[in-house]
């Protein structure tokens, strides 16, 4: 039997939700940090994140 794979769920990095994405390459909020891609909830978190780290 097979199974398919619809997606993943994710954690925000900066407010810790968790929720689903279809694809996290096609993602629209994500970031390259230090060699790992941070996948991020919404923009406002996104934006958020990048004020807190510069």
């Amino acid at each position: 039997m097979n199974t398919f794979k619809f997606g993943d769920m994710c954690k925000c990095p900066e407010c810790k939700k968790e929720f689903f994405v279809s694809n996290k390459d096609a993602w629209a909020y994500k970031k390259d940090h230090k060699g790992r891609r941070l996948i991020f909830c919404t923009y406002g978190c996104m934006r958020s994140w990048e004020k807190s780290v510069k």
